[in-house]
């Protein structure tokens, strides 16, 4: 029974192969036989360019019989290559492939589907006996096969892509950041190597004070206010001479003194204790008052919370304690550092000012560990704020407009004058709104006279900066770390030098470059000397 079917099997390949010959010769060559002639008109007239498929066919059926085992269902393999024949034979004509008396079963098909359901049907029916086809081959997993394969591909090329962007991009900013770093080091290069030429000094205390044109007969008159040697100020006496006398620092009675604004008694404090406990009852809050805290802008009501109660509770009841406390906003630190309780910060209906003399008169500001005490302000607490300019090293006053920078500013010149005579301390008062350090233009501290121009700014700047190296040498020659250890072992100290800049975001957009290396410089190196910035 296997020998018949091998038999069988080998003739249908035969068969196949004798089509599909006379097929090739039939279109390639004019001897090709009767046979070759008959096979050649019969199958091209009746399917077309489609009739390569029937080897196709035959080969399948000699296939199957060729197996040694009974086939599984041969009929729908042949029959769905029989689909695909008939599919391709409609698809030729749909295409519009020319054809003199051939693929007739294409045209009867082609033409009959298209005056029964249009062009648009045709196309339908064809990809109909395509699936059915695909799927008596049992190949209907190829569409999705090669879809799969398709998006694999695709998403794999797309990951490629990305890694090779991100590692050009990479590639570009390491380039950029090292054209960068050589860049800013070729120009600190080139600073240096102007520092080291220039000669000194450029600036004049008495060169940079200048008087309206229309008087020059006050210019001649008037002279600069020098700093004398022992600590004191050179004026002029009654016979016209100068004389030097000890510089007195300025007594607190310039200073106002300013009453409180805020009068609020014991009731008043604990009418709001018990509001806040009140409506924090009513939300399930059990707290008891502690202590309350009276200062300049706001009042500070402390309260612990009973146990098993969550303090992010009353946090998100802010609101709520606001409107019954009839306040525009309030501030709840959950918890106070350090403590056990929860604060409760309650806005002022007035404020009161806070004096300038009461911080200076105070023990926090004439502390003898702080070198260059400022006066910043009072905390909530009611406590005087002293910070010490030398341990910071610099400081940058931002705010909005009318934030009371510039007031900020005046409190900190102030503070030193009162702390330092012109021997100790020096100040270089830089005010491109011409307003601001004005007043200060005669007193003995400054180490130029007020700067109004940018341009002289960017100068005196750089001078500071040629002062600052001349320090390092004598620091280095003493064998001192810093300028607390060379003045106790030189005989002439060396001053503090102050830098206070007004609006420095003007400065920065009229002279960006002159000002911004120098500024850099200064904040980098200027600390071991005594040279801060404000």
């Amino acid at each position: 029974m296997n020998k018949k079917h091998e038999l069988i099997g080998i003739g249908w390949f035969a068969v196949s192969l004798f089509i599909f010959i006379s097929l090739i010769f039939g279109l390639l060559a004019s001897d090709r036989g009767l046979a070759g002639r008959l096979i050649k008109m019969a199958f091209f007239y009746i399917f077309g360019y489609a009739s390569f498929i029937i080897p196709v066919i035959f080969g399948f059926i000699g296939y199957y019989n060729f197996k040694k085992d009974e086939p599984k269902k041969p009929a729908y393999k042949i029959g769905g290559i029989t689909l695909f024949l008939v599919a391709s034979c409609l698809f030729l004509y749909l295409v519009g492939v020319p054809a003199d008396n051939e693929n007739k079963l294409g045209l009867f098909l082609g033409w009959g589907l298209e005056k029964l359901v249009s062009s648009v049907g045709a196309w339908i029916v064809f990809a109909v006996l395509i699936i059915f086809s695909l799927y008596f081959l049992e190949l209907e997993h190829l569409p999705k096969h090669a879809l799969s394969g398709f998006l694999e591909k695709f998403a794999k090329w797309k990951d490629i892509r990305k890694e090779r962007l991100e590692e050009n991009k990479l590639e570009k900013l390491k380039n950029r950041e090292a054209k960068k770093a050589l860049k800013e080091e070729k120009r600190q290069n080139k600073f240096i190597e102007k520092e080291k030429v220039k000669p000194e000094p450029v600036i004049r205390v008495d060169a940079m004070r200048t008087e309206p044109k229309s008087k020059p007969a006050e210019k001649k008159q008037e002279k600069p206010v020098k700093p004398a040697a022992a600590g004191g100020i050179k004026v002029k006496g009654e016979d016209g001479k100068e004389e030097a006398k000890e510089y007195v620092l300025p007594p607190f009675s310039l200073l106002a003194d300013y009453e409180s604004a805020v009068k609020m008694g014991k009731e008043d404090f604990k009418e709001n204790e018990n509001i806040i406990k009140l409506t924090l009852e009513n939300f399930g809050i059990e707290v008891e008052p502690s202590r309350t805290v009276m200062g300049p802008v706001v009042t500070r009501y402390e309260v612990k919370v009973a146990a098993g109660q969550k303090v992010n509770k009353i946090v998100a009841l802010s609101n709520d304690l606001a409107m019954a406390l009839r306040a525009t906003h309030i501030r709840i630190i959950a918890p106070i550092p350090g403590t056990n309780a929860v604060g409760i910060e309650v806005p002022n209906k007035k404020y009161s000012t806070v004096s300038l003399k009461s911080i200076i008169d105070s023990t926090e500001f004439n502390n003898p560990s702080f070198r260059l005490p400022v006066s910043i302000g009072k905390t909530v607490d009611g406590e005087n704020m002293v910070a010490d300019l030398a341990d910071m090293p610099h400081l940058l006053v931002a705010g909005a407009t009318g934030a009371g920078k510039s007031v900020c500013l005046n409190s900190i010149i102030v503070s030193l004058l009162y702390k330092f005579k012109p021997d100790d301390l020096k100040l270089l008062l830089i005010d491109p709104k011409r307003v601001e350090f004005s007043l200060y233009n005669d007193i003995p501290h400054l180490y130029t006279p007020v700067i109004t121009d940018v341009r002289k700014a960017s100068e005196a700047l750089k001078h500071l900066c040629r002062d600052m190296v001349d320090r390092y040498d004598k620091l280095s020659k003493a064998h001192a770390r810093d300028i607390v250890s060379y003045n106790k072992k030189a005989e002439v100290k060396l001053p503090y030098v102050v830098v206070i800049i007004d609006e420095l975001a003007d400065m920065m957009l009229l002279a960006a470059r002159e000002v911004e290396d120098v500024i850099t410089r200064l904040a980098q190196l200027a600390r071991g000397v005594g040279i801060h910035l404000v």
